[in-house]
């Protein structure tokens, strides 16, 4: 990079931030919905609810859609099984709870702690998942962390 070494520092520490708020972040919010899925097991009377939320919040490492895989086929499996209130209500709260927190948390947690704006966040995890799968949950805000850095440093000394 054509910048001097003190601004390649500061960059790298911008990045540092960056990849602790995130890899903080998926944590928390795994944390977060495991224990709220956990939880809505419990409401609606379904078996082994500890076991349910730990994989929710293992799964939630996939954002958007993994809690998805463990509160909606319960739901239906419950609705099949003619319990409609079950399953209809686990749906519900994973659809407006569960679903929720992933999608309102996790952008301002990361942005809170690496000090960028939750929705920049936001575009960065989809911008990432969309041009490069799963690893772009990383890579998205990584590239986005970047080049934030590198307009600010321009900002800052050259202009």
């Amino acid at each position: 990079m054509p910048l001097e070494n003190n601004h390649k520092e500061e960059i790298f520490d911008d990045l540092k931030k960056l990849l602790s708020a995130i890899i903080f972040g998926y944590f928390m919010i795994g944390i977060l919905q495991g224990i709220l899925g956990g939880l809505g097991f419990v409401i609606f009377g379904f078996k082994n609810p500890v076991l349910w939320g730990a994989v929710m919040a293992v799964l939630a490492l996939i954002p958007f859609i993994g809690t998805l895989f463990i509160w909606l086929p319960a739901g239906i499996f419950a609705i099949l099984s003619q319990d409609y209130v079950s399953g209809i209500g686990l749906i519900i709260w994973g659809a407006l709870v569960v679903g929720t927190i992933d999608n309102l948390l996790r952008p301002k947690i990361i942005g809170d702690r690496s000090k960028i704006h939750p929705t920049i966040i936001l575009l960065g995890l989809l911008g990432g998942i969309s041009l490069f799968g799963f690893i772009g949950i990383f890579i998205g805000p990584i590239i986005l962390s970047i080049t934030l850095s590198l307009l600010e440093e321009l900002k800052k000394h050259y202009f």
